[in-house]
């Protein structure tokens, strides 16, 4: 299992540094990266069962937009200062 996200480094380099902001955004970009297959099966319901695409190109869409929406999600919550 999966369960350190590649943002998390950067969270604790931030962190050590007593980079505070730095390490508040890298934080919330794992969380919403933490959500990833929970988007994914979202998407997929949604393309699959009410779009009435083909499983795999529906499993194949969500894979991509799982990852591009959580961070424009995460990106949108850290300009707006939500978390922070």
């Amino acid at each position: 299992m999966f369960s350190i996200h590649r943002s998390s480094p950067f969270c604790f380099a931030n962190h050590v540094r007593k980079q505070i902001v730095a390490h508040s955004q890298w934080m919330v970009r794992s969380f919403f990266l933490s959500f990833a297959n929970m988007t994914i099966y979202i998407i997929v319901a949604i393309a699959h069962h009410k779009m009435n695409l083909a499983y795999g190109t529906s499993y194949t869409l969500a894979v991509w937009l799982c990852w591009i929406l959580n961070l424009l999600l995460a990106e949108l919550f850290i300009r707006k200062k939500v978390f922070i």
